[in-house]
């Protein structure tokens, strides 16, 4: 009978300590009461040798083993879902090494639209040399087309088709005109008076036609160049959605945003999901406390068949 016994605490123990291992893992309040108080339960058996030790085992039998499957096959779904947002957040993580990648392999916008208004101020000064001497030497520099066409996908954005008449119609009268292009004659006025400097604003795309927007440099004056016809026209800045120029930012700059942004709250939820345990389940719990410490329950062990078949439909039903 002593062996017995004997296999009966060491069985408990290993019980315990299973539910011990569940505790550090789900870090829940109520499961910790529980383990003490199954602690305190097993204390009472190894200390009475007189109390029937059969009570133990159907003890752990009723609770703590039928407990230990469900809270196990609950930290095995928990541990999916958190593989599956792991996942995600290293696909994410590539994607994002992949975007900055290809952002530098573009040779960085930023001073691409730098090097763009140099451009467009030499094109300016070439064209007004031009009309003034009537040449007929081609007035813009190299490349003064290809910005457009190489940023347009991820840098420009679209504007209101409605817009497209008023930024592209102009009056000849008000204008310089050469086989090479035009430029509004105010326009052409107020340049030479900052030395043609020029600052890129944005870009625009109104359905298949490309236009830039410039500043004239140290002014609150606009005007558009669209490539495809190498005119200079002054436009007015207020049509435009309000700021939304200034915050325009490339398409995979902002994509990188927005998987960063992602990569945060999934994160966040890695740590609520790998310990989530579900409402109705947090209750049952609160009512497995309750019942194993109230005062006659060892008195009761026998008849506990309603509480531990509440758990073992728990595993059959709910759990994956």
């Amino acid at each position: 009978m002593t062996d017995y016994r004997t296999e009966i605490l060491d069985a408990s123990d290993k019980i315990i300590q299973r539910l011990y291992d569940l505790i550090t893992f789900f870090e829940d309040p109520v499961i910790m009461k529980i383990y003490l108080q199954s602690q305190v339960i097993h204390k009472l058996f190894e200390e009475n040798p007189d109390i029937d030790i059969n009570k133990l085992e159907l003890y752990h039998i009723q609770f703590t083993s039928t407990l230990i499957d469900l809270l196990e096959k609950i930290r095995k779904k928990n541990e999916r879902v958190v593989n599956m947002m792991e996942n995600e957040i290293e696909l994410n993580s590539d994607m994002i090494a992949k975007l900055k990648q290809a952002i530098t392999q573009e040779g960085g916008f930023e001073s691409e639209k730098l090097q763009q208004a140099q451009r467009i101020t030499r094109s300016i000064y070439n064209l007004h040399k031009a009309l003034s001497s009537q040449s007929s030497e081609y007035p813009y520099t190299d490349n003064i087309n290809a910005f457009s066409l190489k940023y347009y996908k991820d840098y420009f954005f679209d504007a209101d088709p409605q817009l497209l008449t008023s930024l592209t119609t102009y009056n000849h009268s008000d204008a310089y005109r050469n086989t090479f292009g035009a430029i509004d004659k105010k326009l052409l006025t107020d340049l030479v008076k900052k030395s043609y400097k020029v600052q890129f604003c944005f870009g625009i795309r109104i359905n298949n036609t490309l236009m830039e927007i410039y500043k004239i440099w140290g002014e609150e004056s606009y005007f558009s160049f669209q490539p495809t016809k190498n005119n200079f026209l002054p436009c007015d800045i207020n049509v435009f959605p309000y700021k939304e120029w200034e915050s325009e930012s490339s398409k995979k700059e902002r994509s990188i945003k927005e998987l960063m942004q992602k990569n945060r709250q999934l994160e966040k939820d890695i740590k609520f999901n790998l310990r989530h345990i579900d409402s109705d389940i947090s209750l049952l719990l609160d009512e497995n406390l309750k019942r194993i410490t109230e005062l006659d329950f060892l008195a009761d062990l026998e008849n506990i068949d309603i509480q531990a078949n509440t758990l073992r439909t728990m595993i059959e039903t709910k759990m994956i």
